[in-house]
């Protein structure tokens, strides 16, 4: 799922004022997306640094190159080895952000068990040590009028998150609750100004001010939150998560943003549903899974799509299309899609995705070579803010795996385009599963790479099914639970007072009666 887009510049390319003048030209060639000549420029430097101390510092380029080139697996190997050249040197809140971003590349790496992935994220809690926890006195929260609700992201601005959020950020009933928005980095534009307008309490950091987790910690326990919602996890150095380690609220949540557990014992409750979390998904959790009847997230399009028409182009040949960055792409991926283009004669693949730079693009290029993809019958195209309308040349949507796609998965169906996903056992590989059980296209889920290709092949030699569903998936997504905004709502503040009801009654962190049961009940018809 792509919840936020990861940026390079999250990852530690210097260390600004206090960077050794020896990397100054690295620097300088990384900030010119000139990551060749970076990598040569390094490797020569390091083979004579000959310095302990600089090691660290050498593998956090490392990553950003490897990141920067589109590998996102490499970037991770480097992102651990800095963690434990810079061990005892690297400030604590750095080691943080630094360890979020190890466990945010890990969804890209298709070989990880999820024994290696469940340790890795568990290991995050050991940051909590040391960090005095908020105490809460139940009285105090008591005499609140309405439930306070804290929602804390990296940014309220223009971003898939967003689209995912922007109904429980203003749609809750405003008799009831209080919403509280706390922003990590400082970002406006016309989304963030919209939702601002319309919650009882703002945040973000001032104008050349420096993010620090303790003063936003002190902040949502001042306001007196009821129950903090983390919308981010480990996306963009988790920020949130350092300020939620210290306990600001009583009741603390994560979900929507964030593909995983966060791995913090400090974190209550991890959102789910019944299709991306079925019985025994507990175990992938350090949180209590708080599943929702039917869909975690609430759907809500950009305000550029609006102004798309659905008009299916005319043109030969089937078009299959994915927009999901190409980070997401593996080689399983790229394996399945050479063999779907091998036995649908005269198709072609439409990639679509944020491009950083050239060097890039031939990388990309030489991948899918390599995979035995036609390039003649390949097309790439740099992503734009009006992608949208592009779905209109697509006949079918191919999704990601294991790292499937998200906000890119309800475009396409917004758009009335069929998306054919490979399901997974984890809570981020069943996003496809959740959307297209949500929307009724149960059909086009996949449980194996083989049944994935055979279920392309089908559908693009069914002419007529392929057009009625053209017709018929808009509809059937805007009326489906992901797209429902005001059951969803009912169901968030049906989750949000029952854990408030327990945490009143002293069970913090465990769910009894009968909501739990009822999701469950759900996804056993």
């Amino acid at each position: 799922m792509e919840m936020t887009y990861y940026e390079a510049k999250s990852l530690p390319v210097t260390d600004g004022e206090d960077e050794p003048e020896i990397f100054a030209e690295v620097t300088r060639l990384c900030e010119q997306d000139n990551w060749r000549m970076a990598s040569d420029r390094l490797e020569y430097l390091a083979a004579r640094a000959g310095k302990p101390e600089l090691e660290w510092r050498i593998e956090a380029f490392r990553c950003s190159i490897a990141d920067g080139l589109g590998d996102k697996k490499q970037a991770a190997v480097h992102l651990r080895n800095m963690l434990k050249a810079g061990r005892g040197v690297i400030p604590f809140n750095q080691q943080r952000s630094f360890y979020s971003d190890f466990l945010f590349l890990q969804h890209y790496n298709e070989e990880k068990t999820d024994e290696q992935r469940r340790r890795e994220a568990f290991a995050y809690g050991d940051f909590e040590k040391g960090l005095r926890p908020y105490v809460h006195d139940r009285s105090k929260h008591e005499m609140h009028e309405r439930l306070r609700l804290g929602f804390i992201a990296s940014s309220f601005g223009d971003s898939v998150v967003t689209n995912f959020s922007i109904q429980l950020l203003c749609g809750l009933d405003k008799r009831r609750y209080q919403v509280f928005c706390y922003a990590c980095r400082r970002e406006e534009d016309a989304t963030s100004a919209f939702i601002r307008e319309r919650v009882e309490g703002w945040w973000q950091p001032q104008a050349g001010e420096a993010y620090a987790p303790e003063h936003l910690a002190r902040r949502i326990y001042e306001d007196g939150i009821d129950i903090l919602f983390d919308l981010a996890g480990h996306t963009a150095g988790g920020l949130g998560l350092q300020a939620a380690a210290y306990r600001p609220a009583p009741v603390q949540l994560s979900g929507i943003g964030y593909m995983s557990t966060t791995g913090m014992g400090r974190m209550d409750y991890f959102l789910g549903d019944p299709y991306c979390d079925p019985p025994g998904s507990e175990e992938d959790f350090s949180e209590r899974l708080l599943r929702l009847p039917h869909s975690h997230l609430c759907y809500t399009p950009t305000e550029l799509a609006f102004q798309e028409k659905r008009e299916r182009l005319p043109h030969k040949g089937i078009v299959f299309g994915s927009f999901n960055q190409f980070g997401k792409i593996n080689g399983r991926v790229l394996a399945c899609w050479a063999e779907i283009l091998r036995r649908v004669p005269g198709s072609r693949l439409l990639l679509k995705y944020m491009l950083k730079n050239a060097q890039e693009q031939r990388a990309i290029q030489r991948r899918l070579r390599e995979a035995g993809l036609p390039m003649e019958r390949v097309i790439l195209e740099n992503s734009s803010k009006q992608y949208m309308g592009r779905y209109n040349a697509v006949d079918i949507a191919l999704d990601t795996f294991p790292y499937t796609g998200g906000g890119t998965t309800c475009d396409a169906l917004y758009m009335g385009v069929p998306v054919v996903s490979l399901y997974g056992r984890r809570h981020g590989t069943r996003f496809g599963y959740s959307l297209l059980m949500n929307t009724g296209l149960g059909e086009l889920e996949a449980a194996t790479e083989a049944e994935y290709v055979e279920k392309a092949v089908a559908l693009a030699g069914d002419a007529g099914l392929l057009s009625a569903l053209h017709r018929e998936i808009p509809d059937m997504f805007r009326k489906s639970p992901v797209m429902d905004a005001a059951a969803y709502l009912r169901d968030m503040q049906a989750a949000f007072e029952h854990i408030w009801r327990e945490w009143l009654a002293g069970h913090r962190g465990e769910l009894h009666g009968s909501y739990q049961d009822i999701c469950l009940r759900h996804y056993e018809k």
